[in-house]
């Protein structure tokens, strides 16, 4: 094997890999794997430089000594291809080994190896060391806590066929290709399964059938917006489900003979029959929960009889329901839940004879450094099982199994792990004893969109800038648009030449960094979040570290002035915004408006302004300010410009090169969308109303897929970049033991 460093680590593990160094094993969840020598040592040599390119030049040296006789090239693409097998991995869609053409090869899924040598140990401070622990352990949540939500992200690896544990039997895959198949629900006769899928190949998704004996899937719908969510009703006879057509609602459709389907109720999501066919439950509103349980959006869930007549709200002095859940007699409701807005969202159990709700507990604890978490429920199997999605260490979200104790509700044994691997596993309905589960492909990449010419936004389809299997985001681009900075799961911060597509690896961590690049591009700022809140720089074409900041708080670190001499950044709780000199060293406060936590940050085009997002106390809203930059001094209330009105969640303002636009963010359709507002240049006072840039409403492909906590939008002086990202997968089954 090849040499490593005194230092290495004896064990390197990734995904459910795991290789001894000094042994020369290759185990895979503690079973081990038979590999021959050289991509053995091939695998050792990539996993001491992950992240990095390891030229074919270098690996023959390191598998072929000099006085080696052999055909370099057959041997070593050999190698790999035997590499790849043994980790079922493809070149076409790497998880491990990228190939980088006619030069090498490199490591790109995320490892337990060190990270930026020199800096402090690790550690998310002040109001973002919650959000940290959030993207170790959390998933993006429009895979798993319905399509569509949001949560902070960690990096994911591309999903590999699912595989299931010692509790369930060999498993199938029922759907084929790279389309998105997802939220299959079996028909009560257990001979059809209804899902969500844009095998059509027109842009969307809509709800199809397949008979589970065989035979082509059948299209149900047809519109040209997304439909999704189906639930067989107790009879078979028709299938409810949620489509975003004429402003969203809840449609039912026949479930064999097809037909036009009839709105059943506008604006909600989530529709679940109840076993007995008396009653449909749906909820209202956002199913979605933040990192901040302040900022959640909340949702009310309703009971509609099934006959016809007045929906009825559940828990109505509940601050949120969502996700209903029957029990397999119709009498009783499994929610998740909050009592009050700064609680925790847990699991209640609630009677339809008294609606009495009783509070189930135990739950959380298989999520370690999670509490709190509202691990997604999809079914209530006899014997009070519950079957769930969660993340265990933060490797893989996985389906698991619960018995809850009669009554009480609480946990009654220890949670059973149904499916194992590096996947996104979730949307689990059954039917006897037979399993059906999506197991789901997330990627995050930066692309581009040209400037909007009117208010009318932009029509051209955005393009890929960064295409890897890795999670690319937070862009950060110069202004003239040469030069894009990014975080990458595949090893730290990147720099991307745009003028040639060339990438190289800036700053290797596999800890959380983000990197901002000055308006003319030649220098990088970063944070690596420890405990004393250290700002570096790096020069954008390469080269040693500067420390900028020994001691810059408990925050973010926002942005450059266009000057390069002072930084943003944010510290304090609530947050703050504050001023680094850089020539002299002074750290200033700049913006702050007590009670509510200001972020997003950044310098007008001239330095004369500051921009920055204020969280209100109304949960689910935010406000856009534009206030002049003091020196030394935090301007006056009757001195701030608000650019939007706090009626919705707004976020991520940016100007545009001439000061003319503000960019941002906004759920204000409900979807995260794209806008801009326009300004006054001598006031940066609005002028007109906020126009649509571009939008994202599509389940597959949207900024809703990024995750708020990871979006990031670059304004450079003829395009936008923004992190989109994409889900795709297939619909599995299994016969549980």
């Amino acid at each position: 094997m090849g040499e490593t460093s005194a230092d290495a680590p004896r064990l390197v593990r990734f995904g459910v890999y795991e290789l001894n160094l000094h042994l020369g094993e290759l185990r895979k969840s503690g079973a081990r794997l038979n590999l021959q020598q050289q991509p053995l040592q091939l695998l050792s040599v990539l996993l001491e430089r992950p992240g990095e390119l390891v030229t074919r030049e270098e690996l023959r040296k390191r598998l072929w000594p000099d006085d080696t006789f052999v055909d370099f090239e057959h041997g070593l693409n050999a190698a790999v291809k035997r590499l790849r097998d043994t980790l079922g991995d493809s070149a076409d869609s790497p998880r491990f080994v990228e190939t980088v053409p006619r030069r090498g090869y490199r490591f790109i899924a995320p490892t337990n190896l060190p990270n930026v040598p020199g800096a402090g140990t690790s550690r998310a401070a002040g109001r973002w060391r919650a959000g940290w622990a959030w993207m170790i352990v959390g998933v993006v949540a429009a895979a798993l806590i319905g399509l569509g939500s949001w949560a902070v992200l960690k990096p994911r690896e591309r999903a590999s066929p699912a595989s299931l544990s010692e509790s369930a039997g060999p498993v199938t895959r029922l759907t084929t290709g790279s389309d998105l198949n997802t939220e299959p629900t079996v028909s009560p006769d257990g001979e059809w399964v209804a899902y969500a899928s844009d095998r059509s190949g027109e842009g969307n998704l809509d709800i199809w059938m397949q008979r589970l004996s065989g035979g082509d899937a059948v299209r149900l719908t047809r519109d040209a917006a997304d439909e999704r969510e189906p639930t067989f009703s107790a009879d078979g006879s028709r299938i409810a489900f949620r489509s975003e057509r004429e402003g969203g609602g809840i449609y039912v459709i026949p479930s064999h003979s097809g037909g036009e389907a009839r709105l059943l109720v506008p604006g909600a999501h989530g529709p679940r029959f109840s076993p007995d066919g008396r009653w449909l439950a749906y909820s209202i509103g956002p199913a979605r929960f933040s990192m901040d349980k302040t900022m959640a959006f909340r949702a009310q869930t309703y009971l509609l009889p099934a006959a016809g007549g007045e929906a009825t709200r559940l828990l109505p002095d509940f601050a949120s329901v969502v996700w209903p859940v029957w029990s397999p007699d119709g009498r009783r409701l499994l929610v998740t839940a909050s009592n009050k807005v700064t609680d925790d969202p847990e699991w209640w159990v609630v009677s339809l004879d008294d609606l009495a709700p009783v509070k189930s507990s135990g739950v959380t604890v298989v999520i370690p450094g999670a509490a709190g978490f509202p691990v997604r429920p999809w079914t209530w199997l006899d014997g009070n099982r519950i079957v769930y999605s969660a993340a265990l260490g933060g490797d893989s979200w996985d389906l698991w199994e619960v018995a809850l104790a009669p009554d009480t509700w609480v946990v009654s044994r220890e949670p059973r792990r149904l499916t194992t691997g590096a996947h996104l596993q979730s949307h689990a309905s059954i039917v006897g004893a037979r399993l059906f589960f999506t197991s789901l492909t997330h990627t995050i990449n930066v692309w581009s969109l040209p400037l909007p010419v009117n208010d009318a936004g932009v029509v051209a389809p955005a393009r890929r800038v960064t295409a890897t299997s890795a999670l690319q985001w937070w862009p950060s681009v110069s202004e003239d648009g040469r030069r894009l900075v990014f975080r990458g799961d595949k090893g730290g911060l990147w720099i991307r030449e745009l003028d040639t597509d060339r990438e190289v690896l800036l700053v290797s961590s596999q800890r959380l960094v983000r990197g901002f690049i000055t308006a003319d591009g030649s220098r990088v700022a970063f944070q690596v979040f420890d405990r004393k809140g250290e700002i570096f720089a790096v020069p954008s074409t390469g080269g040693g570290l500067e420390r900028l900041c020994a001691d810059c708080g408990d925050g973010f670190l926002e942005a450059w002035s266009r000057d390069k001499t002072r930084l943003l950044y944010e510290s304090g709780n609530p947050s703050e915004v504050f001023v680094l000199d850089l020539r002299s060293g002074e750290k200033r406060r700049a913006l702050e408006r007590s009670p509510n936590s200001l972020w997003n940050a950044r310098f007008s085009p001239d330095d004369r302004w500051i921009t920055v997002t204020e969280e209100l106390a109304v949960e689910g809203r935010s406000r856009v300010w534009i206030a002049p930059f003091r020196h030394g001094s935090s301007p006056e209330a009757h001195e701030w410009v608000s650019v939007t009105n706090g009626e919705h969640w707004d976020d991520k303002p940016r100007w545009s090169t001439d000061g003319t636009l503000m960019y941002f963010t906004s759920f204000r359709d409900g979807f995260l969308c794209l806008w801009a507002q326009r300004l006054r240049p001598d006031t940066q006072k609005p002028t007109g109303p906020p126009f649509a840039v571009k939008h994202f409403h599509s389940t597959r492909f949207s900024m809703t897929n990024t995750g708020i906590g990871a979006l990031e939008v670059g304004i450079a002086r003829d395009r936008i970049f923004i992190n989109l990202g994409e889900l795709t997968g297939n619909i599995w089954t299994t016969s549980l033991r």
